[in-house]
């Protein structure tokens, strides 16, 4: 009997229905929700992708609260912004996303850490906003210098991060 990979998305954006869709034509069984709610089944893999500007610092709460009241993760993957990795400054990040730049990559560095304190595996995808085209793969500490990237190469490097090895434990960018 075979048993396909089990993957929750939480999220409210529109890279939901596109990483939904990109992991069942892999063979993954996949459940979306908008919250935190329930249990996790067993070694499921949770997929967090909030809309950037959503108080992530607080919603984090509610993805530790899942966590500690679920079986262990096979492992997590948060899509974030850039800032959180030394690969963009507040200002940077502040002007690609129109909105205070310091306070937004304080939100999403806070979730990370907090990610990151469940030790569990984990991958953060960081992007600047998704609306444009194109990027590249970016590791910890590479700056992140394209304005936006596109939905395509967000939604496959989403989906590695998920299906693969390639970057357990990393936070990885995208530009």
């Amino acid at each position: 009997m075979v048993i396909k990979m089990q993957v929750r998305i939480i999220g409210g954006e529109k890279l939901v229905a596109p990483v939904a869709q990109a992991l069942t034509e892999q063979g993954t069984a996949v459940t979306t929700t908008a919250d935190f709610s329930g249990t996790l089944a067993p070694e499921t893999t949770l997929v967090w992708l909030p809309n950037p500007l959503d108080p992530v610092g607080d919603l984090v709460a509610d993805l530790v609260a899942l966590v500690d009241r679920s079986p262990a993760p096979k492992r997590i993957v948060m899509h974030g912004v850039p800032g959180t990795a030394d690969d963009a400054s507040p200002e940077q990040v502040g002007a690609w996303f129109q909105t205070a730049g310091t306070s937004l990559v304080m939100e999403h560095l806070y979730a990370v850490k907090m990610i990151d304190e469940l030790e569990h595996p984990y991958v953060i995808v960081r992007t600047p906003p998704v609306t444009g085209r194109g990027g590249n793969v970016k590791g910890e500490g590479e700056p992140i210098q394209q304005a936006t990237v596109g939905q395509e190469e967000t939604v496959a490097l989403i989906t590695t991060a998920v299906t693969t090895e390639q970057y357990v434990n990393q936070s990885v960018g995208l530009g």
